[in-house]
């Protein structure tokens, strides 16, 4: 019974084929991954497999290959190696072999051999397939393609060390005669049914010849003498069935419609619907069954199909302390597991956290997957100390949402306390995290001192604080105008108060009362030009009157050195004191410097009081700081501040404006570096001319270096001086005209199938070639010489180059077709020339069996007929040249050939 088991990962089948009795059928198996040709050994006792296990060759001297993705060498690599590019049928690798090689003297093949586990059974029936591809390579004779290739059975090993080239055998399953296999892209599927004689246990692949007639076959190409057909052989296989073999299959659908199909045998098709298709697309489960003629041999396949059943459940597992055990759902029945680690128990043993899962399998189409994911228990919390005033209070911990327990069975965030002591609570954060806060609650005791402050001004220039106790050290601040600090600066009068911490639940709050103090002094306005002076306010009464200046100074005069506000407290009781308020001002006369006169660029003129005072008049009506006088004449200025008004003249005259200079734009030639000239500009007219680089820059009187080797235009700026006023701005436009040029480069190859313009464009100049184009830029047509010249209005330039045109892709490379390797100096290499050049070289030689004989990528590297130090026989070798030209646009060519070696 055929079981088909429904995989959920992409809900398709999981067949359960019969015993395929070939072994090693992909080529899969390896003892060593092959490094080169001829890796199927000869091996009369079958015993050496150097590549692939269980395979070896018929004769002695016709060695199949072994190819693998895992070779380094490009003779067997996978997809591409030495005959070619193929991918394989399935799996990594495949085999390959000489199916015919054949010339008017010599009929070469290869054949692959391998013992079968057990032996044949007289009238069974074997149903035998396998797949062959044919390559591409022919180099030295004509592609070519067979059809009767197949497959011949014995009790015995057979290893023909007689005939060396063929096996004089007929093939027991063949590929039917004029179905040429030509297929060079595909696999080609070859398959028949055997009817066992009893005892046979080899099998041996391949083209075999009737000693009574030729072999059968046909050309891809034109002839050459010489057929040569190499195929590339994967997954062989051979099924033991019968004449009324009966097959019983179950399919798990994971759903509906399904898609089922018989056993893998090609023929006549016809289900108990009625359908005649290979496969049959069901709705509902039920039984099904499918006759199959082949060759006229039938099949009966029954088919069951049951709905898949995938359960199970997922799990959080929070763990402590591990090792620890897990257990998913016990199935009905009969119950197989299988881990994720590979164990196969009810219950796995674990040494840490992760996603573990189990699939348990009992009863057909019935399938249970558990996952775990196992996490460590994670307990957290933070131990804190409460102090409370008053009972009853309420008691928090911290702020993590979750679900609650408290010492006390209370569920709520919080809980209501009575009294000092421990307490706890415990949040549950799934799903594997606790938070425990332990909270310790003491009674608060609070005690303090209170103080009265008197202050007379707010703020003052010294700063003004006032300090609690602090009885512990060290210990933290808390005022009520939420500052931290030990002190506080006052601003205004109030109550403060401040707790200070240092033990656990012991506070001190010192409370400050700020008064304001009662001002009876008096502002006094002093105007003094001299200084230094001494200030002397009005004599107080008080018993012991104490002094203080803003400027910290204590005695009852003050020595001042400039104008300012000064203050004296004077305290004579308690909150009851003396603030004199004295205004030094001293005013300067108004000065506005000495008469001036103006040009009339500048015909604005900013005139300013050289001191900062209460009111300004000017002559003009302006009542700033500061005035602007625009035309000739008068200006006064009437100043006004506490001490008093002055008054300041000043005489202002503007200057007529200067003409612009006489100017005109230049246009110069370019020059070479070597004839480079500072020449005057011309057409500049005036007085005292001076030079500007830009118009907003400071200027010169000497005239700016003009580049004449750099073409392109600049623009400078002059103006003249008369009676010491400068004139405005005028522009210059320089225009330097570039030196006409032209620049072809060295003479070059180009390649004919990509077009390529020689020429340079500069819109100002004009061309012409000598071909009798006017164009700046060309495509050649010919090989030769093209010259070209550029004129403009500076001159006229040439330049040349010489074009060689190629054939890039066949006259690159100048490659012999014979040497002679005799040591006479004269022809005693394969040496290639190279007639453009390359940016990438790759060369292969082979001889007439296809084996490599030279191989380089240097073009400078000749092949000497030298192979493994030895001189190689006279005759025909085979090249194949890759290369690529140093061309913009070009693209590899592959060239092939032949050379014929003369000793």
């Amino acid at each position: 019974m055929l079981l088909f088991c429904g995989n959920t990962a992409n809900a398709q089948p999981a067949i359960v084929r019969a015993v395929n009795l070939i072994p090693n059928p992909g080529f899969e198996s390896l003892n060593n991954c092959p490094s080169g040709l001829n890796g199927i050994a000869f091996s009369p006792t079958y015993t050496y497999f150097p590549t692939a296990t269980n395979w070896v060759a018929a004769l002695k001297n016709g060695l199949p290959d072994c190819f693998n993705s895992c070779a380094t060498s490009t003779l067997v690599k996978v997809p591409t190696n030495n005959y070619g590019y193929s991918a394989p049928n399935s799996g990594n690798g495949y085999a390959g072999c000489y199916m015919y090689y054949a010339t008017s003297t010599t009929d070469y093949r290869e054949y692959l051999q391998t013992k079968l586990p057990v032996t044949l059974s007289a009238t069974n029936y074997y149903y035998l397939t396998f797949f062959v591809k044919l390559s591409t390579y022919h180099t030295g004779g004509t592609l070519t393609a067979i059809d009767q290739l197949g497959v011949h059975f014995s009790v015995s090993q057979v290893n023909d060390s007689v005939h060396n080239t063929f096996l004089p055998l007929s093939a027991d399953i063949v590929n039917r005669s004029g179905n040429y296999i030509t297929d060079t892209t595909n696999w080609v599927k070859i398959e028949g049914i055997y009817t066992g004689t009893g005892g046979e246990q080899w099998l041996t692949l391949g083209h075999f010849k009737d000693t009574t007639a030729l072999p059968s076959y046909t050309l891809l190409g034109t002839a050459t003498g010489t057929n040569i057909c190499y195929m590339y052989v994967d997954d062989v296989s051979i099924i033991d069935i019968d004449s009324s073999y009966i097959i019983d299959t179950l399919y798990c659908a994971p759903s509906f419609p399904y898609k089922i199909t018989g056993t893998h045998i090609a023929g006549a098709y016809k289900w108990n619907t009625g359908a005649t298709t290979d496969t049959l697309s069901v709705t509902d489960t039920g039984t099904y069954w499918r006759k199959t003629t082949y060759l006229n041999t039938i099949f009966w396949d029954t088919i069951r199909v049951q709905k898949l059943q995938i359960t199970g459940g997922v799990f959080n597992s929070c763990k402590k302390i591990f090792p620890d055990s897990l257990t998913g759902t016990q199935p009905v029945g009969k119950a197989r597991y299988k881990w994720n680690t590979g164990d196969t128990t009810a219950t796995l043993v674990i040494n840490d956290t992760g996603k573990y899962w189990r699939s348990t399998t009992g009863l057909p189409c019935i399938q249970y997957t558990d996952t775990f994911k196992v996490k460590l228990l994670i307990d957290k919390g933070w131990d804190t100390t409460v102090c409370v005033k008053n009972f009853p209070d309420t008691l928090y911990g911290s702020k993590i949402p979750g679900t609650y327990r408290w010492n006390n069975d209370s569920t709520k965030v919080y809980t209501v306390i009575y009294d000092t002591g421990l307490y706890w609570r415990t949040t549950f954060l799934p799903p594997c995290t606790h938070f425990t806060d332990t909270i310790r609650v003491k009674r608060l005791q609070d005690t303090g001192m209170t103080t009265n402050l008197c202050m007379d001004i707010f703020p003052v220039r010294h700063l003004l604080t006032i300090t609690g106790e602090a009885p512990f050290n060290p210990s933290t601040y808390v005022w009520n105008t939420g500052d931290t600090t030990a002190t506080l600066l006052i601003t205004d009068t109030g109550k403060y108060w401040r707790i200070t911490k240092g033990l656990p639940c012991t506070h001190y709050t010192d409370t400050v009362y700020v008064h304001m103090v009662h001002d009876t002094g008096i502002d006094t306005l002093i105007c003094n030009k001299i200084f230094p002076d001494t200030l002397r306010p009005p004599i107080t009464i008080g018993k012991k009157p104490r002094y203080i200046w803003n400027t910290g100074d204590t005695t009852a005069t003050l020595v001042v050195n400039d104008t300012g506000i000064y203050t004296r407290h004077t305290t004579a009781q308690y909150c009851y004191d003396y603030i004199d308020t004295l205004h030094v001002s001293y005013t300067p006369k108004p000065n506005l410097g000495p008469d001036s006169n103006h040009c009339y660029i500048d015909s604005i003129v900013t005139l300013a009081a050289n001191h900062t005072y209460v009111r300004y008049r000017w002559s003009n009506g302006d009542t700033t700081h500061d005035t602007r006088a625009q035309t000739t004449g008068q200006y006064i200025l009437t100043a006004t501040d506490q001490c008093g008004t002055e008054k300041d003249t000043i005489n202002i005259g503007f200057k007529p404006p200067v003409p612009l200079p006489l100017a005109r734009d230049t246009s110069l030639c370019q020059r070479p570096p070597d004839n480079r000239v500072d020449t005057l500009i011309p057409h500049v007219v005036g007085d005292s001319i001076r030079w500007y680089s830009d118009s907003l820059g400071s200027g010169s009187f000497f005239q700016p270096t003009i580049d004449y080797n750099k073409p392109g235009k600049t623009t400078v700026y002059v103006t003249q001086t008369i009676n010491n006023c400068e004139s405005g701005k005028i522009p210059i436009l320089i225009d330097v005209k570039a030196y006409p040029h032209v620049t072809l480069g060295p003479d070059t190859v180009i390649c004919k199938q990509l077009p390529l313009l020689i020429g340079a464009r500069n819109d100002s100049f004009k061309y012409a070639w000598n071909t009798g184009d006017s164009l700046c830029c060309i495509q050649p047509q010919t090989s030769g010489l093209y010259i070209l010249s550029a004129t403009n209005a500076c001159g006229t330039v040439y330049d040349s180059i010489r074009v060689n045109l190629l054939n890039c892709w066949k006259e690159c490379l100048w490659i012999p077709d014979a040497f002679t390797p005799n040591g006479d100096g004269k022809n005693d290499k394969f040496h290639l020339i190279e007639r453009c050049p390359l940016s990438e070289y790759y060369i292969r030689i082979f001889n007439r069996w296809g084996e490599l004989v030279f191989l380089s990528d240097n073009i400078n590297y000749s092949w000497d007929a030298i192979q493994m130090g030895k001189p190689v026989e006279p005759g025909t070798y085979y090249y194949m040249i890759e290369f690529l030209a140093n061309i913009t646009g070009a693209t590899h060519v592959i060239l092939k050939g032949e050379v014929l070696v003369i000793r």
